[in-house]
This record gives structure tokens, sequence and C-alpha cells, in this order.
């Protein structure tokens, strides 16, 4: 008797890489509003040290003074490192494309996330379309 093979359940490694890009972009999306949530927390605690003590706080050193870390900044660090990398020419030019690559697939995973879907034709709709597109018969 012969059993149909059943197919095989383990990812391909496209398809393993696809799953790591989705992986690295909700990782930074998680980081993003994470680093949003901390700034507004700190904000409110030097809000209430102000008014309390009614001193004015120290301005923060260079060091302390950054901005919060999003996507589009995690870019343009990644952007900065592959000019780096391209200066001391510490990896190869095929390295540096695959990590330009990566950074733009996983940086724009969540691009489409604003955008509202069309609505879906209904078939009237799609018959009226097809008839107007259709040319007037000729007498």
């Amino acid at each position: 008797m012969n059993t149909p093979e059943r197919p095989s359940t383990t990812p391909t490694v496209e398809e393993r890489l696809e799953a790591m890009e989705y992986f690295l972009g909700q990782l930074l999306l998680l980081v993003e509003a994470d680093s949003t949530a901390i700034r507004a927390h700190v904000q409110r605690l030097e809000s209430a040290i102000v008014h309390t003590a009614q001193l004015p706080l120290s301005a923060p050193s260079e060091e302390e003074e950054v901005e919060p870390l999003t996507v589009d900044s995690f870019s343009s660090w990644m952007q900065l490192c592959v000019e780096r990398m391209r200066a001391h020419q510490s990896v190869s030019a095929r390295r540096m494309v695959a990590i330009g690559e990566l950074v733009t697939r996983v940086a724009s995973l969540g691009a489409h996330l604003g955008e509202e879907p069309p609505p879906p034709i209904g078939a009237d709709v799609q018959a009226a379309i097809g008839k107007a597109q259709r040319p007037p018969p000729t007498a």
C-alpha cells in the first residue's frame, strides 16, 4: 500500500529569512514604542520635580541629549554604519548591499499599515465597469 508523501513542513531558507525580517521589523516597532513611552515618562517625572522643588533642572549633557529611537533613526544609523564599512573596507561590497537591502525591507514592513484597503468591488460594479469599457456597437 502506497501512502502519499506528506509535504515538508520545514520552512525553506527563503521563508526563514522572511520570518527573521518580519521579526526584526516587529522588534524595531516595539523598541520605538518603548523609547517613546520612556521619554514621555521621564518628561512627566521632570515636570513633577520642577513643580515640587520649584527649581529648574540642569540641562542634560551632550551624552544625555539623544533623539528617541525610531525605525527612521535606526535606518539612518545603519546607513552611517554601511558608509563607515565602505570607508574602512571592513566588509565586502556584497555584504554591504545585503545589509542595505535588509534595512530597507525591514524598515518598510510597517509602511502599509496606515493605508486603508480599497473596498471590495461587487459583481454589479464589475459588470458596470466592463460594460463601460466596451466600445458602443457601430451601426
